[in-house]
């Protein structure tokens, strides 16, 4: 099913989508059962996946979320990518990539993030300008130190419910320093049964 986009200027969830939401509430009824049929998910199954799905971590009765599956565009500035590489199942399926790109991009102030300091967009420019009249190693090393923490990249992002279970309740719950996690906070109580199955509020 389509899910709704985020449009922040530091932040941006495009092109988004999730599946299998009402297959892994039915499978979520599985190690109970001795023979699984295969049907549509009712109302008895809503309730046993909201009632696995706020077992406390760990205890491995919540499973049933991974299979809940989430894709989507994320555009965010480098200091965003850093951090959502650490969680196991934000899978990258391909982004943007300044070492194949930065020489060629079309860098304009709008590619950065607000905060962005004017000098660092500035030096950038500079230097791959310097690439762009003498492409030797050493400027194109220049070019790749120079760009600075707000360039914002887009890649495209396979996750599930567990693993967003786990970024909101570290990144939301726990009130991050970075506002970019708040605002995709915001997106993730937007996907369906999110507040059952992820927030928990």
């Amino acid at each position: 099913m389509i899910v709704q986009n985020l449009l922040n200027r530091n932040i941006r969830v495009t092109n988004a989508r999730c599946y299998d939401l009402h297959e892994s509430l039915v499978a979520s009824a599985y190690p109970m059962l001795t023979k699984v049929i295969p049907r549509e998910s009712n109302e008895s199954d809503v309730k046993r996946a909201i009632k696995l799905a706020n077992t406390p971590a760990g205890t491995g009765h919540s499973n049933f979320l991974v299979g809940i599956r989430v894709s989507f565009d994320l555009t965010a500035p480098r200091y965003i990518w850093q951090e959502a590489q650490r969680y196991h199942w934000f899978d990258i399926v391909s982004s943007q990539s300044t070492m194949h790109k930065i020489t060629s991009m079309d860098l304009r102030l709008d590619m950065f993030t607000d905060d962005t300091p004017e000098n660092a967009y500035d030096a950038v420019v500079v230097e791959q300008m310097a690439y762009r009249m003498d492409p030797s190693e050493e400027n194109f090393r220049r070019l790749k130190a120079a760009v600075p923490e707000g360039l914002m990249l887009t890649a495209r992002i396979s996750t599930n419910y567990q693993q967003l279970r786990t970024i909101f309740t570290q990144r939301v719950v726990c009130k991050h320093r970075l506002k970019e996690w708040e605002y995709f906070g915001e997106w993730i109580r937007g996907l369906p049964m999110s507040r059952e199955l992820i927030t928990n509020e």
